[in-house]
């Protein structure tokens, strides 16, 4: 017996809960617009990477190299899969 089981009270409480706010905004037209600030417009954009896949599962100091992108500077400069990163510069 499946109607047994449903529980009438609460359904009538989540109808109400959701049905006031649904009919206010429908009594009132339009909800209000209020444009952001675009901050992307402002900041200068730069990318900045190592060209290198991390080794997300490696728990270890510093950040083993699981690949490098081909024909990039990760990879001139001697970068290896396998390579732990331990400092940048210097």
């Amino acid at each position: 017996m499946i109607p047994k089981k449903l529980n009438y009270m609460a359904m009538h409480l989540i109808s109400d809960y959701i049905f006031n706010p649904i009919t206010d905004l429908d009594n009132n037209g339009k909800l209000a617009f209020r444009k952001t600030k675009n901050e992307s417009e402002e900041t200068p954009r730069f990318k900045v990477g190592l060209e290198v896949i991390p080794d997300y599962l490696f728990d270890g100091k510093g950040m083993r190299i699981d690949g490098i992108s081909e024909d990039k500077l990760a990879k001139k400069a001697g970068l290896k899969k396998g390579d732990i990163v331990i400092k940048l510069g210097g």
